[in-house]
Parts: structure tokens; sequence; C-alpha cells
């Protein structure tokens, strides 16, 4: 995300608001004793992208198609 806002082909819309990130990202959901392989599979998804910092400050090298 951080290089597509470098390039300007990902644009800030709501420029009054702010993210901070350091304040931690919660997950609310309604029970984890019957939870869905996909709930379980998203949370471990969104563990990994946060798992380097915030993905919109990181610039990843691009990859050839």
């Amino acid at each position: 995300m951080a290089q597509d806002f470098a390039q300007g082909t990902l644009v800030r819309v709501l420029s009054g608001w702010t993210f901070d990130a350091d304040g931690g990202i919660y997950l609310v959901r309604p029970s984890v004793r019957f939870t869905p392989a996909m709930t379980d599979a998203f949370v471990d998804w969104i563990g990994e992208q946060f798992q380097q910092g915030p993905p919109w400050s990181r610039i990843e090298p691009s990859s050839a198609l």
C-alpha cells in the first residue's frame, strides 16, 4: 500500500480521519467456542498482514508477472 500511496494510484479520501495503528487493531466476534473455519482463517490472515507493521506503511518489492 505504501508504494501505491507514493505512486498516487491509491489516494486518501477522508483526509481529516487518521488511524492510530500503534493503539492496536481488534477483531471482535461473538464467540470463540464455535468459530467457523473461515473466521479462523481470516484471523490468521489478518495477523500475518500486520506482523511486519501496518501494510500501508511497508514498501514491498514489486513482483513481475
